[in-house]
């Protein structure tokens, strides 16, 4: 009777052991179990155009984004910047001089400040204020750290630009090939932009450097001009596609 009971234990464990399992998944019982709600939207894409900062000084943007700025030659930030009606703190050069960095960061080789040159102020080195190049602004060594129309930055003392604006506003050479897709294809919806863009492509023939015409120089100088025309009246431009 023992073996018997013992026996039918086992069958009964066995019985409850042999229970059929649960059939597997479909793809689609898998793809509910994931789904909790819609994903969350990415997080928006920070705008590399800074902030104003009004101050005593004017609207200046942050030191920590003007080191990153200086750190390297931005063209499609500085057209953003130098559109009209933006609110950055304009300035002008009272003296043809070298186009010098003083934030440790380049200097645009060989090119030089012009008299009258539109400049945008980011930065002030006020007296007794260590600058980012590690030296010390004291009296007549405090100024700005300002940027160009090219995108570069440069460095000047007061009494070396004036806050009225010239007779003669001139401006730093804007490099076409600086530019990337989405700028240059907007500046073109200009009609004006356009035209001086085709006549300069027909003319230099995609020379940029080394010997090139006289007419090829001045449908260049024409094509500046033309952008520097839009940017200044506000014309649209879309992010720049730079890093800082």
């Amino acid at each position: 009777m023992r073996l018997f009971g013992f026996i039918s234990s086992l069958l009964i464990l066995a019985a409850c052991g042999s229970s059929e399992a649960p059939p597997p998944k479909s793809a689609d019982d898998i793809a509910d179990a994931a789904f909790d709600g819609p994903p969350e939207p990415a997080p928006a894409v920070a705008s590399l155009i800074p902030e104003c900062r009004d101050g005593a000084d004017g609207c200046l943007p942050s030191s920590h984004w003007v080191d990153k700025m200086c750190s390297g030659v931005h063209p499609e930030v500085a057209l953003h910047m130098f559109r009209g009606g933006s609110p950055y703190k304009r300035v002008y050069s009272k003296f043809r001089a070298p186009a010098y960095n003083g934030t440790g960061g380049p200097s645009v080789t060989d090119d030089r400040v012009e008299k009258g040159e539109e400049l945008i102020a980011l930065r002030r080195n006020s007296d007794g204020r260590g600058s980012s190049a590690g030296e010390m602004s004291v009296g007549e060594t405090s100024g700005y750290d300002l940027l160009r129309w090219n995108g570069s930055c440069v460095t000047m003392h007061d009494g070396e630009y004036s806050e009225k604006t010239p007779r003669r506003r001139v401006h730093a050479r804007v490099e076409w090939r600086w530019l990337g897709d989405g700028i240059q294809s907007a500046l073109q919806t200009d009609g004006t932009v356009k035209e001086a863009y085709v006549a300069r492509r027909k003319e230099c023939k995609g020379a940029s450097v080394g010997r090139v015409t006289k007419k090829c120089v001045e449908y260049e100088n024409t094509l500046v001009a033309a952008i520097v025309n839009y940017v200044r009246n506000g014309g649209e431009l879309p992010e720049p596609n730079e890093r800082l």
